[in-house]
């Protein structure tokens, strides 16, 4: 499975291609894991 991933930083758009493993549980954990990095809760310490 080949995913995608689209990013902007600093002006700068990016585009990642990836080619998972054909492991449903497995790349359902790593989307997770990318979506929390890339959108963590609102409730998490910000430590200010």
């Amino acid at each position: 499975m080949e995913i995608i991933i689209k990013s902007r930083e600093n002006g700068w758009e990016t585009e990642r291609r990836m080619e998972l493993p054909e492991d449903d549980g497995l790349v359902k954990s790593i989307l997770r894991s990318v979506k929390r990095r890339v959108n963590p809760p609102a409730n998490a310490g910000g430590g200010d």
